[in-house]
C-alpha cells in the first residue's frame, strides 16, 4: 500500500470530486457519509455547511476523499463525514485510512477516545470500524425510523 497522507483543507478542485461522485452514487451514499438534513442532488453550498475541520485523503499524489474532525471533548474526538471515492471501495482501503487517521490523532493530541455515528444499514462501514476497534455503544431509532449506531475506540 503506498502513503496516505492527511491535508487540512480542500481544495476547489477536490470539492468538485466529492459533489460528482456523490451525485454519481444517488441519495443513499449522501446520507451514508454526509448524514441527514441534506438534499439531492447535493451541492457545493450544502458541502460548506460541512467544511470545518474536514481533511482531504491522499494516496501519493491522488485525491481519494475526506474525513472530518466533527467536535472535541474531555479528551474525545467524534469524527464523521468519512468518504472515498466509489472507485477504490472494497479493497480494504478504507480500513487502512481510517485506521492511520485514529492513529495520527492519538500519537499527536492526549485524545482518550475517538467516536463516530453510523446508519445501522451501513454494513459494510460497520465491519471496517468493528476490524479497526471501534465498538458499539449505542443504537438511537430516529423520528425516520433509520437507526443511527454511536460507535467508540478506546486509546
Amino acid at each position: 500500500m503506498k502513503k496516505v497522507r492527511f491535508e487540512k483543507e480542500i481544495e476547489q478542485e477536490n470539492i468538485e470530486k466529492i459533489i460528482k461522485w456523490t451525485n454519481e452514487e444517488g441519495s443513499k451514499f449522501l446520507e451514508q457519509w454526509a448524514g441527514r438534513g441534506f438534499s439531492f442532488p447535493f451541492d457545493e453550498m450544502q458541502f460548506e455547511k460541512i467544511n470545518k475541520n474536514m481533511y482531504s485523503i491522499f494516496i501519493e499524489e491522488h485525491f481519494i476523499g475526506i474525513i472530518r474532525e466533527i467536535s472535541k471533548e474531555n479528551n474525545a474526538v467524534h469524527i464523521g463525514n468519512f468518504m472515498l471515492s466509489p472507485d477504490i471501495t472494497g479493497r480494504g482501503i478504507g480500513k487502512i485510512v481510517l485506521s492511520e487517521f485514529c492513529k495520527n490523532i492519538f500519537e499527536k493530541t492526549s485524545t482518550e477516545k475517538i467516536t463516530l455515528n453510523v446508519f445501522e444499514y451501513n454494513d459494510r462501514a460497520i465491519k471496517v470500524y468493528e476490524n479497526i476497534g471501534f465498538k458499539i455503544k449505542e443504537n438511537i431509532k430516529g423520528e425516520d425510523g433509520k437507526t443511527l449506531i454511536k460507535m467508540e475506540l478506546i486509546k
